[in-house]
C-alpha cells in the first residue's frame, strides 16, 4: 500500500512539474522503475510507453539533456517490456536506444544497452546471439575501463554458455567473474559466482 501511495505522490508530483523538462522525465522514470518493483508490468509497458511518447513529442532540443533522456526513455521501456514478457519488442527500443547512445558518445550506456538486449535474447533463447551481444559489450567495457561491467557481463555471458551446455567455459568465465568481483571488494557477487560454480 506505502508503494502503491509513493508512485501516486510521484505521479501527482510530475504533473505540476509543467511541461516536458529533465526533472518531469526523471519523476517518471522512477514512477515506472516503482511499478516494476511491485510486479505490475503491463502498467509499468503503459507509463514507459507514454513517457517515451512525451520525450518524442518534445524532441531532441527540448532542454539541455533531452536527447540523452529520449535514448534512456527506450532503455526504460525495452527493460520493462523485458520484465513484461515481451522481450521481442524490446529489442528494437534496446536497439534504437543504443544508436542514440553511440551518436551522443555516450559509450558507457550503449554498452548498458546492449547488455540488457543480450538479456532479452537469452530470453528468447536466442543464444548464439546473445552471445556475441554479450561478448561485444565485455569488450567495450573493457576498452573503457569499467571492471565491474566486464565481471557482470561475464557471468551473463557464462550463464548463456551454461544453458547451452558448454560447461568448461561456463565454469572458466564465472571464476573470472569472480576473481574480478573478489577484486572489486564485492562479498555478495562472489557468493552468487561460487553458487553458479557449485552448480
Amino acid at each position: 500500500k506505502a508503494l502503491v501511495r509513493v508512485v501516486e505522490i510521484r505521479t501527482e508530483a510530475a504533473q505540476q512539474l509543467g511541461g516536458w523538462s529533465h526533472a518531469r522525465y526523471s519523476a517518471e522514470v522512477a514512477a515506472v522503475d516503482r511499478l516494476i518493483e511491485q510486479g505490475s508490468h503491463s502498467e509499468a509497458v503503459g507509463a514507459a510507453r507514454l513517457q517515451l511518447e512525451k520525450a518524442q513529442a518534445a524532441g531532441e532540443n527540448a532542454y539541455d539533456g533531452a536527447a540523452y533522456d529520449f535514448a534512456m526513455a527506450h532503455v526504460t521501456l525495452g527493460c520493462a517490456l523485458q520484465m513484461g514478457g515481451a522481450a521481442e519488442e524490446a529489442v528494437a527500443h534496446l536497439d534504437e536506444a543504443r544508436e542514440r547512445f553511440h551518436k551522443l558518445g555516450a559509450t558507457r550506456m550503449a554498452s548498458v544497452a546492449l547488455i540488457d538486449k543480450a538479456d532479452c535474447l537469452r530470453d528468447l533463447g536466442r543464444y548464439d546471439d546473445a552471445a556475441a551481444a554479450y561478448k561485444e559489450a565485455i569488450r567495450i567495457d573493457e576498452e573503457i575501463g569499467d571492471p565491474r561491467s566486464v565481471a557482470v557481463g561475464k557471468n551473463q555471458l557464462a550463464t548463456v554458455r551454461m544453458l547451452q551446455e558448454r560447461y568448461p567455459e561456463a565454469l572458466r568465465l564465472y571464476d573470472e567473474a569472480l576473481h574480478l568481483f573478489k577484486q572489486l571488494g564485492e562479498p555478495a557477487q562472489v557468493a552468487t559466482a561460487w553458487h553458479q560454480i557449485d552448480r
